[in-house]
């Protein structure tokens, strides 16, 4: 899914759906998230969810339900993680309606495109080909249920996370881009440059040489990873260096990737929004220090997708108008209290003023 013909292919799906949103950019933070749900539905289920033209569309509303809980959808899910089998042993359900009936969209799809044998090379056709490997190898049937059961969730998991991940992403970027005048125009010109070896066009290959907004998105998840923290089961004893520590096995161990990304001892001024270190400074990063999208065979499996998506929508915004900061914009931006992911509270206040054709 993450190579580089299937991105080229997704582009066309995101740039449509930029398009479409163009018209309406003087109300940017409102419909970020629906851009980000539409791009997502398109380009991995081939599904038009219509998030801007319906406000009170079903994706929307699902989605409200999902990434808005309520105090006592957030008390279960703290629950959960403290004490899984004492909850479920209560009747303590976890998945939200949002989530079964996000759920039953993907199922529906799936039995859909089986029966019609339709292809389009997406997310779908993918998991569709994964499931069928365990049955042509073992012809182990009854592992079928379980298999479906993890199609559904991947692909819950994949359009859940294009939708709130890469709108999050997108309003913090902008605001530090705002925020920083300067390298908003960098940003600017190298995309302009970039046109003009393309045809006057943005089109996949130049929004991937873009390396300076590349290194923007970077340190913005660097400051505001979408998941402050992850998690990894041990599997076996493990002993921590010429320590007398041992990890034993079954512990869950918790990644601080908010903490790692804000560290003094591997980050210089580490509050400040500097595109560079992502440039020049890149060969000072210590590894496992930025851990915006995990690590190891379970991380993020959409994340070249969400970068490429990220970055389209950002080269198409930054050609078309200039951002500053509102008076009423918190610095730095207040956050939610979510269990889910990292949200600003009440969105990103910004001023655009449109950029003329004739305008340099």
């Amino acid at each position: 899914m993450d190579t580089k013909t299937k991105n080229s292919e997704y582009f066309r799906e995101v740039k449509i759906c930029w398009c479409t949103y163009i018209c309406y950019i003087d109300i940017l933070q409102k419909f970020l998230g629906r851009f980000s749900m539409d791009a997502t539905a398109s380009c991995g289920f081939g599904l038009e969810s219509n998030s801007l033209l319906s406000e009170e569309g079903e994706f929307n509303k699902i989605a409200a339900m999902v990434f808005n809980p309520s105090t006592w959808r957030i008390f279960n899910f703290i629950a959960y993680y403290i004490a899984p089998r004492l909850c479920r042993a209560l009747g303590m359900i976890l998945p939200s309606p949002g989530l079964r009936h996000y759920a039953d969209i993907v199922t529906e799809v799936l039995k859909h495109r089986e029966k019609t044998g339709i292809h389009r090379g997406d997310f779908i056709d993918l998991m569709i080909e994964a499931r069928k490997i365990p049955d042509e190898e073992t012809n182990a049937g009854k592992k079928h249920a379980l298999e479906d059961l993890t199609v559904v969730s991947q692909a819950v998991v994949f359009l859940l996370a294009g939708y709130d991940n890469i709108a999050t992403t997108l309003a913090f970027c902008c605001y530090h881009l705002a925020n920083n005048p300067g390298i908003q125009d960098q940003a600017r010109m190298e995309m302009k440059d970039l046109m003009k070896q393309h045809g006057n066009k943005i089109n996949y290959d130049a929004v991937m040489e873009a390396k300076y907004l590349d290194a923007c998105i970077s340190e913005t998840l660097r400051l505001y990873p979408i998941e402050t923290s992850f998690n990894r089961l041990c599997v076996k004893d493990y002993k921590l260096g010429d320590s007398d520590l041992v990890i034993p096995k079954g512990m869950v161990i918790e990644v601080p990737v908010w903490s790692l990304h804000r560290d003094p001892e591997y980050w210089e001024n580490p509050s400040e929004f500097r595109p560079g270190r992502f440039l020049e400074d890149k060969h000072n990063i210590r590894p496992y220090t930025y851990l915006p999208f995990g690590a190891g065979p379970r991380n993020c499996i959409g994340r070249r997708f969400a970068m490429m998506t990220t970055k389209a929508a950002l080269a198409f915004l930054l050609q078309g108008v200039k951002m500053s900061v509102s008076p009423s914009q918190r610095h730095p931006p207040e956050l939610a209290c979510s269990p889910i992911i990292l949200r600003p509270k009440n969105g990103i206040h910004l001023l655009l003023q449109t950029i003329h054709e004739n305008e340099e």
